[in-house]
């Protein structure tokens, strides 16, 4: 199952062809004859739509399926749907850049686009297609989406980027990639996984460490709930790794970056709060329960844990407004099940509508997937209300706040640089617990 993320990007990952896809008669159909009418109304929406709407649309199921829905589901054709199972493994064909309108919101590590040197924050003003003549300026997601969809996997294109009044040209390949989900640095180094090797491994990609880490301090940052493959092509398996290097070379003190990690599967957080909650080694415990419409309560269990294995003095993880849901439920267990306060949130502030305020995402809901068998298009649905897993806690439409975890909570004051992780480094120095 999966926790959808907390807002509407587009990722420019994969290609997506739309196609129309047989929804409404099998999700539909009703047992009752009053419900048969409501099959028969919409049998009569959609024909009269075809027959006579002057801006007739061939997406027209996917169009009224989602106008069902929350924010949080969603409907996908079948070659969509495909798309995401293909996508949620880890491998990827495309350029590897999350847009938010033409505004470069994140690059997938290990992507073409990363080994060209884009950088997030950019906005995209123009691509030149393999074999065009000259640039096409683009103003939306939807024109980006356009060009690079009806560009082949292994050609190469050109892209104008502006980041503040400064415009730079990149040229780069469509190419399928492996992502690498997770970063780790310590005062060795910076750490990423690549498989220019040939093989998914952990790799030194820069002798600098990001920060100034005393010898038993360690950060990793995770970028997505998502990559299920068993192997490094997966993120849990690349936390795992990560987690060996933190054990083998005797750190104790862990920064854990949360931060713009919009959620994702829930199977990865129980695999992964297997290392983080505070019980007894071996055991699976339950780390959230979910809560359904019709009263039943599904507990989710992590893997076997081996907390103790690693002698924490301190789990640090860094938050913000873009924290959400897999992000929240994980930090939600870890903090349940803290049993010697050596479990700490670093917020970062944030300017909203509301003020300045320091807080998570706030979305403690689940969405669940359902196939449409034999014509694979699919429908992910919002289905239950998730809780922590001993206090009953659901953060939804509050987040995770000073006002909720109290002095587990880091309000990090504005400075410059990266202000949140030098928050989160000054609780290791000043504030070491002993195992």
């Amino acid at each position: 199952m999966r926790i959808a993320k907390k807002f509407v990007i587009v990722a420019v990952i994969v290609q997506v062809g739309l196609m129309v896809a047989s929804f409404f008669g099998g999700y539909f159909t009703r047992k009752s004859t009053s419900e048969r009418t409501d099959l028969s109304s919409l049998e009569f929406i959609i024909d009269t739509y075809k027959n006579y709407y002057l801006e007739d649309s061939d997406d027209y199921v996917s169009i009224m399926g989602n106008s069902l829905l929350d924010r949080y589901s969603r409907y996908y054709t079948a070659d969509e749907y495909e798309a995401l199972k293909q996508d949620s493994v880890g491998s990827h064909a495309g350029i590897g850049v999350v847009f938010a309108g033409t505004e470069i919101y994140r690059v997938v590590g290990n992507s073409p686009a990363e080994k060209a040197g884009i950088q997030k924050g950019g906005k995209v003003t123009a691509i030149k297609a393999p074999d065009s003549g000259d640039y096409q300026s683009v103003s939306s997601s939807s024109e980006i989406i356009s060009i690079l969809n009806d560009i082949q996997t292994g050609k190469e294109l050109e892209i104008k980027i502006l980041y503040g009044e400064d415009e730079k040209e990149f040229a780069l390949k469509k190419s399928e990639y492996q992502e690498t989900y997770v970063y780790y640095s310590d005062n060795s180094g910076s750490y990423r996984y690549s498989d220019d090797s040939g093989k998914m491994e952990l790799v030194k990609y820069d002798e600098t460490p990001i920060a100034e880490f005393d010898t038993e301090t360690a950060y990793i940052r995770y970028v997505e709930f998502n990559g299920l493959s068993n192997d490094l092509k997966g993120s849990a398996q690349q936390i795992d790794n990560v987690m060996k290097k933190f054990k083998d070379d005797g750190k104790k003190n862990l920064i854990f970056d949360l931060r713009s990690n919009g959620g994702g599967y829930i199977s990865l957080a129980q695999k992964i709060a297997a290392h983080l909650i505070d019980s007894d080694s071996g055991t699976r415990q339950v780390i959230a329960k979910s809560i359904y419409k019709d009263g039943t309560q599904i507990p989710f269990n992590s893997g076997a844990v081996d907390y103790s294995s690693y002698g924490f003095n301190n789990i640090i993880f860094l938050a913000d407004i873009n924290s959400a849901s897999a992000s929240e439920l994980l930090m939600g267990a870890v903090l349940d099940y803290d049993k010697t306060d050596k479990v700490k949130v670093v917020l970062a502030g944030q300017n909203t509508n509301d003020g300045y305020v320091y807080r998570t995402y706030g979305k403690g809901i689940m969405q669940s997937t359902f196939e449409h068998k034999g014509y694979g298009d699919a429908i992910s649905l919002t289905t239950a209300k998730i809780y922590w897993p001993l206090t009953d806690t659901c953060i939804h439409g509050t987040g995770i706040t000073k006002s909720l975890i109290g002095d587990k909570c880091i309000e990090a004051e504005y400075g410059e640089g990266d202000y949140v992780l030098a928050a989160a480094l000054n609780q290791c120095i000043s504030n070491p617990n002993t195992p």
